[in-house]
């Protein structure tokens, strides 16, 4: 059979509900109704370009509907706005689970927000499908959890791999990294730390600031005295948009070769159009 953007969706589906299965047909569900399918989504917050998510999952619920539907039934979508907020994300899973009663998960966009879902998907024992989520599963070992994203099970390190071998290949030998005090900039961040010891580069400065923070002055001082001939940065939308800024006005430095690596947000047009303008 050929492979599509669409089969695959369906072939994949099928893959994870040959797992779920014994979950979805047990207790109350009859093979009547249709397989609920939750998740939180980002529509509105410092994370709200990334609401096409939902646009996705609607796509796969028609593409699967129209081909039948999953397990002879049909799929529904429950989701709700967990608007950006790693402290509205718990209280939604569990809405999805005992009041929708769904029957798996997506996770929110992201590390930041999975990881207050992770101890209630394992309590509960359900399945979830980690949605770009980056060493979500490293701590709690739920084997009912699948990423959905191409960078493997060491993710901390591997994800960002590329990065380090290029700075490799140029003979760099020494990499500053700031990041945000979340879960998704420390863990990259201190998985880079680890790939620049496996590959002998000094890192010259190691920061990691508080996520509200939006001026970058300091840090940006501090890596160009370091002398560092790249700089891995480990941000979401709206700290990447303020060190584009003082990127625009202090500069970083003629020594540095490299730099980005871990930066969420200067493919959104917001933080786009400011780079652009650079």
């Amino acid at each position: 059979m050929k492979i599509t953007r669409r089969t695959f969706g369906r072939v994949s589906a099928g893959a994870l509900m040959g797992v779920a299965a014994p979950a979805v047909l047990s207790g109350a569900y009859a093979q009547s109704k249709p397989i609920r399918v939750g998740a939180s989504v980002s529509l509105t917050g410092p994370l709200s370009s990334t609401k096409n998510l939902l646009v996705g999952y609607e796509l796969w619920r028609d593409d699967v509907n129209a081909a039948g539907g999953l397990l002879g039934r049909k799929v529904e979508l429950v989701t709700y706005d967990d608007q950006s907020l790693p402290s509205t994300v718990p209280g939604i899973y569990s809405k999805l689970i005992d009041v929708d009663r769904v029957d798996f998960l997506f996770s929110p966009y992201g590390a930041n927000l999975t990881a207050p879902v992770m101890p209630l998907a394992k309590q509960r024992d359900r399945v979830i499908v980690g949605i770009l989520t980056l060493a979500s599963n490293d701590r709690y070992k739920h084997d009912k959890f699948f990423q959905a994203a191409p960078w493997g099970p060491n993710g901390a390190e591997d994800w960002a791999r590329g990065f380090f071998d290029l700075a490799n290949a140029e003979g760099i030998k020494k990499m500053a990294i700031i990041a945000a005090d979340t879960e998704f900039s420390k863990t990259a961040a201190a998985g880079g730390r680890r790939v620049c010891g496996q590959l002998g580069m000094e890192v010259a400065e190691y920061t990691i600031y508080p996520p509200t923070n939006r001026d970058f002055t300091a840090i940006l001082r501090n890596i160009r005295a370091s002398n560092a001939e790249a700089v891995f940065v480990c941000s979401y939308p709206p700290d990447s948009t303020g060190l584009v800024r003082g990127i625009q006005e202090l500069g970083i430095g003629d020594k540095v070769r490299l730099f980005g690596g871990g930066m969420v947000g200067p493919n959104m047009p917001r933080c786009s159009r400011i780079w652009g303008r650079h």
